[in-house]
């Protein structure tokens, strides 16, 4: 049995695949993530022993292959495959850095790629290494074109009134539990989680992006994000392939602000893991 899994620091999605299940299945588990960048190695141990196994033994498990957050530098990565054996010492560990996963995808393609989900990282592959454009600042700095973004933008035009949209203001605030208004934003920056819940938010503007007000404000994020990636690309970029939910679901809106900058859409996928999974079963 193969385990394969996309870990964040705060979700691990895991799949299983292997001769245990039905030709062509695999069974999928969501459970706690990690990131070796803010997890100690006994964090990480702990979480990994959290994870079920759907069928048989943690012993029929004999391959094991991480795409992880945090896992770009060497120390980390090791950090992580360290915790791994301790809990599937009978399989063969690989742990790579969640950049690779579009990539390796994408059949090692040479070329410029970004993910676009809760954050955004854009990087240049140059047929063995990973360059990435800039520096990671965090995501209340330079995470322009990412979930959070786009989330904090129209979190801070619906409460300062420069937008009125009712249908997505009682959307959100059905997700949130309360009117916007009354939410105690200060507090509420301290939730562990707060960065996802905020990028969440573009599952409910994604479905209003056809109204022209939504429409003009996704077209400001994503033309300041085509900014910054221009400004630091090695060369010219003629072409950039998009994975993650944001980089999918507003595809249409990004084409049309690349386009205006010479810039190709080329691989454009919302989970590279799908790919992936889907390669290993055939194998």
């Amino acid at each position: 049995m193969i385990l394969l899994a996309d870990v964040g620091a705060s979700t691990a999605k895991i799949v299983y695949l292997g001769s245990i299940f039905s030709e062509g299945k695999s069974a999928r588990i969501v459970n706690k993530g990690f990131n070796p960048t803010y997890h100690t190695e006994e964090e990480i141990c702990e979480r990994i022993s959290q994870w079920p196994i759907p069928n048989g033994t943690i012993h029929d498990i004999h391959s094991v292959i991480i795409y992880g957050a945090g896992c770009m530098r060497l120390d980390r990565a090791q950090k992580v495959s360290r915790s791994l054996k301790i809990h599937f010492s009978n399989a063969s560990i690989k742990v790579y850095s969640d950049l690779l996963a579009p990539i390796h995808a994408n059949e090692n393609h040479k070329g410029y790629y970004a993910i676009l989900g809760t954050g955004s990282v854009c990087c240049h592959f140059d047929g063995q290494s990973i360059h990435l454009l800039r520096p990671s600042l965090g995501f209340l700095i330079n995470d322009t074109g990412s979930g959070f973004h786009i989330g904090k933008t129209f979190l801070t035009r619906l409460l300062s009134g420069d937008i009125v949209h009712k249908p997505l203001t009682l959307k959100i605030q059905e997700q949130w539990g309360s009117p916007l208004q009354q939410v105690d934003w200060v507090s509420i920056e301290n939730d562990p989680i707060f960065q996802s819940r905020v990028a969440s938010l573009t599952k409910i503007v994604a479905t209003y992006q056809g109204d022209e007000g939504i429409r003009s404000i996704l077209f400001e994020c994503f033309e300041l994000w085509v900014s910054d990636l221009v400004k630091h690309g090695q060369d010219p970029i003629k072409k950039i392939h998009l994975s993650g939910s944001v980089g999918f679901h507003f595809k249409e809106v990004i084409h049309k602000v690349l386009s205006a900058k010479g810039i190709q859409i080329g691989q454009c996928i919302a989970s590279p893991m799908t790919v992936l999974e889907k390669r290993l079963n055939i194998a």
